[in-house]
This record gives structure tokens, C-alpha cells and sequence, in this order.
């Protein structure tokens, strides 16, 4: 190096100056590196976010389907008492029929 710094027509680089830029290139490249570390981590949050997003949509379907099932069992129920007094009712009148024609 120091043969080619003897021969440039620009002979006042110092051994200090190449170090210095080879440490700004160093530091260039870790500056990209962080800058790639920290994309990265952008990408992750983001993916985070979407799956927490999907997590409580499942959820709430899952809350949604348990109201429906426990609303299909109060109709099935008020059902079951609508018909008991339909069919006692209608037992009572062809036993009262029954009875008129005998």
C-alpha cells in the first residue's frame, strides 16, 4: 500500500486516514445491518399483529357460536312447553270425544 501511496501524485494519505475509512466502511455495513435488523423486526410486529387479529376473530366466533347454541336450546325448550299444553289439550278433547260417543 504504501508503494501505490508513493506513486499517487496525492502522497499526503496517512495510515490514520485508512483506517478511519475503513472503519466508516465497517460501520456502513453494520448501519445497514441494523437497518435490516430493524425491517425485520417491523415484518414480525406486523405478522404479530395480524395474528392477534385472527386470534380474536376466531374467539369471537367461537362466543358467537356458543350464544347460538345456547339460544337454539331455549327455543327447543319453550318449544317443549308450547306442545305439552297442545297435546294435553288435544288428549283432553278425544277423551271427551270418546266419551260422547259411548
Amino acid at each position: 500500500m504504501q508503494e501505490r501511496v508513493a506513486d499517487d501524485a496525492n502522497a499526503n494519505v496517512d495510515i490514520l486516514d485508512v483506517v478511519l475509512d475503513g472503519g466508516d466502511r465497517f460501520f456502513d455495513v453494520l448501519k445497514g445491518r441494523v437497518v435490516a435488523e430493524l425491517l425485520a423486526r417491523v415484518v414480525n410486529l406486523l405478522v404479530d399483529v395480524v395474528q392477534s387479529v385472527v386470534n380474536f376473530l376466531q374467539f369471537t366466533f367461537q362466543v358467537l357460536h356458543v350464544l347460538r347454541n345456547g339460544v337454539e336450546v331455549r327455543l327447543d325448550v319453550a318449544q317443549l312447553f308450547r306442545v305439552r299444553p297442545i297435546v294435553t289439550s288435544h288428549s283432553l278433547e278425544v277423551t271427551r270425544q270418546n266419551l260422547l260417543l259411548a
